[in-house]
């Protein structure tokens, strides 16, 4: 049976740990048929997917199956788990080479609220008649280790291929995989034979709790995902949870975006009082059209931070030293993993400082298409510290070859020889005095 699909794949990392799940949907239903045109933008229900007309589109087109998939967790790294090193096969092999030729439907992060259970309803209340509708369990991924969540998912995909196959050819079919709940931070401790990544400088054992990615968004064209952010007022740290966008602005029109954010004041260094304090971020971007690179550029115009922890609410007008961060072509995203902090502080009280500090920040105001980051520029640069090491050494072993080729060029041969059929030369020899 020769499937058209139409997918839900290519997944991207937007999904926020205990928030939002991914779904993937496929069908042999052909897009001359059904359109998918429509889009789950991340952070909105499942429910614009069943109330759209490209779902009423699959009902009426009659599918002989329906068939729901639901493992116990699922991320959108699990669908890029690579190649062992020992060149065995691919995670999710079989699904990918389903989907991979056909039209996609981007669903990368619905709200985690009882998806499965949700679309197992829709579907037996609205295919039920003439579909039959099923669940299946494929089971669970194994965590423990980079080898058996390998295992497992690879396991998952046998599953869910041999159930397919089952199936009668030529018979219409709707097939969806979805997750219970996104992976929960797990410790992980590296094992023999796993993939480790980066300079390994020594051979130790190490162990560490992967943070949850915090993803906010307005409406499809301000995007912002990080995994910590801190206030610093005075000597006091805090730790800032729940953004929650109150407000924004942007059109493709336009040359300027905002975005408000506000935030609860969580563990930290706070106490009981200042716990229930709202932080206000207001964010404003503009284009600008770089005379040295003829490229238009964003960045951030302003950024003014309002709480009101320690007195009675008070607005700060935030600075970044740096002139080059938050900052990157119109349509391109900006990654970094410390970026500069926005600071603030009294001229009058070296005391009184505000230090907003995001980590391993992506932020784009502008371009955003498919409801994906963009290409993304790393706030490292070229010019990275590895990179400058390379070069200097490298200038120094050209110095050390450049001056040992200059003295062995300058050695010389005697401009007169002895010539044994004539007369023998002589050095007149001169003692000194």
């Amino acid at each position: 049976m020769i499937y058209i699909a139409l997918a839900i794949s290519l997944l991207i990392p937007l999904c926020s740990a205990g928030q939002y799940v991914p779904v993937v949907l496929w069908t042999n239903i052909k897009r001359s048929e059904c359109t998918p045109n429509i889009s789950v933008y991340p952070g909105e229900p499942i429910s614009v997917f069943t109330e759209s007309s490209y779902f009423e589109c699959l009902r009426s087109s009659h599918p002989g199956t329906v068939k729901v998939y639901v493992t116990d967790e699922l991320d959108q790294v699990d669908l890029a788990t690579s190649r062992h090193a020992s060149g065995e096969g691919k995670a999710f092999h079989h699904l990918k080479a389903t989907l991979t030729h056909h039209t996609s439907l981007v669903m990368p992060a619905v709200i985690a609220s009882s998806v499965p259970a949700f679309l197992q309803n829709r579907f037996t209340e609205d295919f039920g008649g003439e579909s039959v509708v099923s669940v299946v369990e494929v089971g669970r991924i194994d965590r423990g280790s980079a080898e058996s969540t390998r295992r497992s998912i690879m396991l998952i995909d046998e599953i869910i291929n041999e159930d397919l196959l089952k199936m009668k050819a030529n018979e219409k079919f709707v097939a969806v995989l979805v997750a219970k709940s996104p992976p929960q931070p797990q410790l992980h401790v590296y094992e023999e034979g796993d993939s480790h990544h980066g300079r390994q400088l020594l051979a130790v054992t190490e162990s560490f709790a992967p943070a949850a990615q915090q993803f906010v968004h307005w409406q499809t064209c301000i995007f912002l995902s990080y995994t910590n952010l801190s206030l610093t007022h005075g000597a006091s740290v805090y730790s800032l949870v729940e953004p929650k966008v109150e407000r924004g602005f942007c059109s493709e029109s336009s040359d300027n975006a905002s975005i408000d954010l506000s935030f609860k004041v969580g563990n930290g260094s706070a106490s009981v009082g200042q716990s229930q304090s709202v932080v206000k971020l207001g964010l404003q971007f503009v284009k600008v059209l770089s005379k040295a690179s003829a490229v238009t550029w964003w960045n951030i115009s302003s950024a003014v931070l309002n709480h009101s922890i320690s007195a009675s609410d008070k607005s700060y007008k935030l600075r970044i030293s740096d002139g080059y961060a938050y900052s990157a072509p119109s349509n391109w995203s900006w990654v970094c993993k410390k970026p500069p902090a926005m600071t603030w502080k009294d001229p009058k009280d070296s005391t009184n400082t505000q230090k907003l500090e995001f980590e391993s920040i992506q932020l784009q105001p502008f371009g955003i298409v498919n409801a994906n980051f963009s290409r993304a520029s790393d706030c490292s640069g070229f010019l990275s510290g590895p990179i400058w090491m390379g070069t200097v050494v490298s200038f120094l072993l050209l110095a050390i070859f450049t001056f040992g080729m200059m003295f062995m060029s300058a050695v010389t041969t005697m401009d007169r020889f002895d010539d044994p059929r004539g007369k023998p030369l002589s050095v007149n020899l001169q003692e000194g005095n």
